[in-house]
């Protein structure tokens, strides 16, 4: 499926118009979106649970605060996420070493130890969506939409 909207993206040099841009965009995300999803009920996890479990696992720790501004939600829907992981093991809480009153989120062993099982399963299993997708299309792909991130107008 995905190889086919690359194909899109690729079979002309000029650019896109932005409608088509989007609609592409889109269609990746869904795909993208679908597989992950069907893929962590093995792990009774949601997409934005696994998000989180990711950040926490690429930062060692991070505030409340912080993970809602990356995952861009609100902190009460983050104090939802986090009582649901660490009624489940996978994170706890620790006081900040530099400020008491701060609570920082971090992985507990049992989260440590399973997000690179989910890592390489999730691999496994979008591999082939993306069978025949040359590396190097894929890493100018990842590097366009860092690019869009970074350049985003409403930060």
């Amino acid at each position: 499926m995905l190889k086919k909207l690359f194909g899109q993206i690729t079979k002309d040099k000029r650019v896109s118009p932005t409608y088509q841009i989007g609609l592409v965009h889109s269609k990746t995300y869904r795909i993208y979106k679908q597989i992950t999803t069907t893929a962590l009920k093995k792990y009774q996890l949601s997409f934005v649970d696994w998000l989180l479990l990711g950040l926490l696992y690429d930062a060692g720790e991070m505030r409340y605060g912080v993970l809602a501004d990356t995952l861009g939600v609100e902190a009460s829907f983050v104090s939802v996420l986090v009582d649901q992981l660490r009624s489940r093991g996978f994170i706890r809480e620790k006081k900040s070493t530099t400020d008491k009153r701060v609570k920082q989120i971090i992985l507990s062993k049992k989260g440590l130890t399973l997000i690179p099982d989910i890592e390489k399963f999730l691999k496994e299993k979008l591999a082939s969506a993306i069978e025949g997708v040359p590396l190097s299309d894929m890493q100018k792909y990842m590097e366009t939409i860092q690019l869009l991130e970074d350049t985003d107008e409403t930060s």
